[in-house]
């Protein structure tokens, strides 16, 4: 990764970017943004994080130079705490859009893992702040396994884009286009095209056809997936046909 990366000259994501080597982790280094009154989109690109984390507070493994770790800064004021989930659905739809410009077919496992068949790619973690009843801002924290061949953490699944496509990428390009997919679909938002969002978002879905086992408060059952609650909930149909609602960490796919 280049230090003169350069800006993006259209658009909200990516008209700044702050690049280090290393730190702590590209969330800390957006806080510390925040505080500095950055603006909006700002985007903050480490090379190598020491303390780099995905959701439920696992450790996000990343080669140093071979992948893109990256936070992204926004205000989204303008969005009800209700509708908070439409971020994610924003960094989902991005990630998907931009990796289909190199020709790889990812889908989003809920609530916003990037998967490439059964194997996790990338890693997405929100992070946002109230004033009221809405947004004062939000921090998108993006793992993206971009030329990375090698795993040795215990994550169970990873895979990276290099290893799909069979060659390796320049990550430079590669953030140019999650940057400007992950705008489109921001401005689509601030525009309050939520029925595409959803459409887009629900049309990527991991293993939104057929039915699949799950597991819940130790119990393991058959189910397909019916929706995604305007909040982010899962809502399965069991094999009983009952309607079941879960929020993030209540269920888990078995894969």
């Amino acid at each position: 990764m280049s230090k003169t990366f350069t800006s993006r000259n259209d658009g909200v994501i990516g008209a700044n970017v702050a690049y280090k080597p290393v730190a702590e982790s590209t969330n800390t280094e957006a806080t510390m943004g925040l505080a500095q009154k950055d603006g909006e989109g700002t985007v903050y690109i480490v090379d190598f994080q020491t303390k780099g984390r995905g959701q439920r507070g696992n450790y996000w493994e990343s080669e140093e130079r071979k992948n893109l770790t990256l936070s992204i800064l926004t205000y989204p004021a303008f969005l009800d705490i209700a509708n908070h989930f439409y971020l994610s659905k924003v960094v989902a739809n991005g990630m998907v859009q931009a990796l289909s410009e190199f020709g790889i077919a990812a889908k989003i496992k809920w609530p916003n893992d990037i998967y490439v068949g059964d194997f996790k790619v990338a890693g997405i973690l929100i992070e946002n702040g109230l004033m009221g009843s809405k947004l004062s801002h939000s921090i998108w924290g993006i793992g993206l396994n971009v030329n990375q061949h090698i795993f040795n953490s215990n994550a169970p699944n990873p895979i990276s884009m290099s290893l799909v496509v069979g060659g390796e990428l320049n990550r430079d390009e590669v953030l140019q286009a999650v940057l400007g997919a992950i705008d489109g679909w921001y401005a689509k938002l601030r525009n309050g095209l939520l029925a595409d969002i959803d459409a887009y978002y629900f049309g990527a879905l991991y293993r939104s056809q057929g039915k699949f086992w799950f597991e819940a408060d130790g119990e393991r059952f058959m189910a397909s997936i019916k929706g995604i609650e305007p909040t982010g909930e899962l809502v399965l149909e069991d094999e009983k046909g009952a309607l079941r609602s879960f929020a993030f960490k209540e269920v888990s796919f078995i894969i």
